[in-house]
C-alpha cells in the first residue's frame, strides 16, 4: 500500500539523513542521466549532423557539476579533447550564417573536390598554392572554380567548387535532442532515489 508524506515531512527526513548524503545520492542518480545524454548526443552527431570525421562526436562529454551549490547535469561539445577544439560544434547545434573573412567568396566543394569520406581534399589549403584552378560563370550566372585540363562534354570546364557569398547552416539541435532523451528517462532514477532516501537506505 502506497503512503504519502508532506513536503515538511520530506524536508525533515532529508535533514535527518543529512543534506550532504542526499546530495551525494542525487549526484549518483544524475550521473546516469549525464551518461545517457552523452551517448544520445554522440549518436545524434553521427546522423544529424552527418559524421564525416567523427571529431564532433568525440568532443562530446556529459558530467555532473555543482552549480549554485547543487549538482546539475552538464552536456558539452567542442572540446578541448584528444582531437583538439571542434570550432563548428556551436554552429551545428544552433545554426549560423557563414560569411568569408579573408576573401570575397566561400568555396563549397563539389563531388570532384571531395575525398571518399566526403570532405574537401584541399581543406585548409589556399587554392592559389595548388595553381591550376580558375573561376568561371555558368550559363545560369553562378560562379564556380574549374581546374585546367578537366572538362566535361563539349569542352566545358568541370565545376570543382561553387563560389558563394554566404552559407546558411540549419540548426540540428543534436545536444538539445540528447538532453530531452535523457531527461525523459530520469523518472525511474529519481523515484528510486526518493524511495531509498525515505527508507533510509544507501547507494
Amino acid at each position: 500500500m502506497a503512503s504519502t508524506i508532506t513536503l515538511d515531512e520530506f524536508a525533515a527526513h532529508i535533514k535527518r539523513i543529512g543534506e550532504t548524503e542526499f546530495s551525494r545520492r542525487l549526484t549518483v542518480a544524475l550521473s546516469t542521466t549525464a551518461l545517457r545524454a552523452e551517448a544520445a548526443a554522440k549518436s545524434n552527431a553521427t546522423r544529424r549532423p552527418r559524421a564525416r570525421t567523427g571529431r564532433l562526436a568525440s568532443s562530446i562529454r556529459g558530467h555532473v557539476q555543482t552549480i549554485g551549490g547543487s549538482p546539475a547535469v552538464v552536456l558539452q561539445a567542442g572540446g578541448p579533447g584528444s582531437r583538439g577544439i571542434v570550432t563548428y560544434a556551436g554552429t551545428q547545434e544552433f545554426g549560423a550564417t557563414i560569411k568569408p573573412t579573408a576573401s570575397d567568396f566561400l568555396r563549397i566543394p563539389l563531388d570532384p573536390a571531395k575525398t571518399a569520406a566526403g570532405v574537401d581534399r584541399f581543406s585548409g589549403v589556399p587554392l592559389r598554392t595548388v595553381g591550376d584552378f580558375f573561376p568561371f560563370r555558368s550559363e545560369s550566372g553562378r560562379l564556380y572554380l574549374g581546374r585546367y585540363g578537366d572538362t566535361i562534354g563539349g569542352g566545358a570546364p568541370r565545376a570543382w567548387y561553387a563560389l558563394v557569398k554566404s552559407v546558411k547552416i540549419k540548426p540540428t539541435y543534436f545536444m538539445r535532442r540528447a538532453m530531452e532523451t535523457a531527461i525523459g528517462k530520469m523518472e525511474p532514477d529519481l523515484r528510486d532515489l526518493f524511495r531509498i532516501s525515505l527508507q533510509g537506505g544507501s547507494t
